[in-house]
C-alpha cells in the first residue's frame, strides 16, 4: 500500500463499500494507524455519507411499476422494429433510477454538515468518556435484551437503545453512570482483541446540539501504557440522544461506523 494513503483512489473506493464489507474494516485500519489526521478526517466523513445514503435508498420512493416493466422490456422477445425501441426504454429505466440515487445522494450531502461541537465541549466529553471507561459493568451480560431491560428500568429521559456492532463483536455488560454532570448509559464490547465503551445520554444536558458533525478526539494526556484512547463523538437518530464511543486503541476500527450520520 502507498505510505501516502490519500494519494491513491483506493481509500475513496473503500469508503463507499458497506459497514461490515472486509475490505472496508482492513482499510478502517491502515487509515487508523496511518497517523494523518486529514485523511482520517476524509475517511470518517466520507464512510458516514455512505452510510447514511445505504440507510436512505430504501426509503427513496421508486415510480410504482417501474421493477415489473423492466421485467417485462428484459423478457420480452427481441424483434428489429422493436429491439431499438427497447434498448431506449431500457437505458431511460436506468438513467431515471441512476438520477433517484444522485438525488438521495446530494440530499444526504447537503444535510451532512450539521454544526460542529465546540472544541472545549468536545474535549471536555472525550476525557469524561475516557475516565469512565474502565468502570466494571453493573450488568455481566451478553444478551443486548436483558440489558437493555435493565437499563430502561432505571428511568431516563431519552430511549435508550443497544446499537448493532460489526459482526464478530461481543457485548459484555452495560450500566449506567454520571457523564459530564449528566445521567448516562453505557455499554461495554470486545472485539478482536479490542475493548469498546459506548455512552449514551441527553446532549441538550451538556450543551450539545441536536444534531452535529460527529468528531474524533485523542487525548493523550489520558493515555496509560498501551491504552492510547481514541473517542469518537456522534448525535443519535434524529437527535434523540448522544453518544460517545471510547475505543482502547487508536487503531481499533469504529464497529459502530454505521451510525455515525445520526440517519438510523
Amino acid at each position: 500500500m502507498n505510505e501516502h494513503l490519500s494519494d491513491t483512489p483506493e481509500w475513496l473506493e473503500c469508503a463507499m463499500l458497506p459497514a461490515e464489507d472486509p475490505q472496508r474494516i482492513a482499510f478502517a485500519r491502515q487509515v487508523a494507524a496511518a497517523n494523518d489526521a486529514a485523511l482520517r478526517d476524509a475517511w470518517e466523513r466520507e464512510t458516514a455519507l455512505t452510510d447514511a445514503l445505504l440507510t436512505t435508498l430504501p426509503k427513496v420512493q421508486v415510480p410504482t411499476g417501474l421493477e415489473e416493466k423492466l421485467v417485462r422490456i428484459a423478457d420480452a422477445p427481441a424483434t428489429p422494429a422493436r429491439s431499438g425501441f427497447r434498448g431506449w426504454k431500457i437505458a431511460a429505466a436506468l438513467f431515471l433510477m441512476a438520477g433517484l440515487i444522485a438525488v438521495a445522494s446530494i440530499w444526504m450531502r447537503g444535510d451532512a454538515t450539521p454544526p460542529t461541537l465546540a472544541p472545549a465541549l468536545s474535549r471536555s466529553l472525550a476525557s469524561m468518556a475516557v475516565m469512565n471507561a474502565n468502570t466494571t459493568p453493573d450488568i455481566a451480560s451478553p444478551d443486548a435484551a436483558v440489558v437493555k431491560a435493565k437499563l430502561e428500568s432505571y428511568g431516563f429521559d431519552f430511549p435508550v437503545l443497544i446499537l448493532q456492532p460489526l459482526e464478530g463483536t461481543n457485548l459484555l455488560g452495560g450500566g449506567k453512570a454520571d457523564f459530564a454532570g449528566t445521567k448516562a448509559v453505557y455499554t461495554k464490547w470486545e472485539s478482536s482483541g479490542f475493548h469498546y465503551t459506548l455512552y449514551e445520554f441527553n446532549g441538550k444536558n451538556v450543551g450539545a446540539p441536536p444534531l452535529f458533525s460527529t468528531v474524533r478526539e485523542d487525548p493523550q494526556d489520558l493515555w496509560r501504557g498501551n491504552e492510547h484512547y481514541a473517542v469518537v463523538l456522534f448525535p443519535g437518530s434524529g437527535g434523540k440522544c448522544c453518544w460517545a464511543l471510547v475505543m482502547d486503541k487508536q487503531e481499533a476500527p469504529n464497529v459502530f461506523a454505521r451510525y455515525l450520520s445520526g440517519t438510523y
